[in-house]
């Protein structure tokens, strides 16, 4: 089973509960999963599938994760970046 799996499955049983949430905003489980959908579609458009690597730099804030989980739709792998790396 997919980390994506899991969040379709709390998306499903409790869709409008918070799903996260950080010092700005909270994110239900619809929102969530409507722009992990959005994110899939445009990585897909741009050609990206499964197994391909692709890197996010963001803070840490809730959309954020959301971008981790659309990259999970999307089948590809998530390469985290720190902003504070010096390579």
């Amino acid at each position: 089973m997919r980390v994506i799996d899991l969040f379709d499955r709390g998306a499903m049983l409790a869709p409008d509960a918070p799903c996260l949430k950080d010092d700005e905003r909270t994110i239900s489980y619809r929102e969530a999963r409507k722009a992990t959908h959005a994110i899939a579609r445009a990585l897909n458009r741009l050609g990206i599938g499964p197994g391909d690597r692709v890197a996010v730099i963001t803070p840490n804030d809730a959309w954020g994760y959301v971008a981790c989980l659309g990259l999970g739709r999307a089948e590809a792998v998530w390469v985290p970046l720190n902003p504070r790396s010096t390579f």
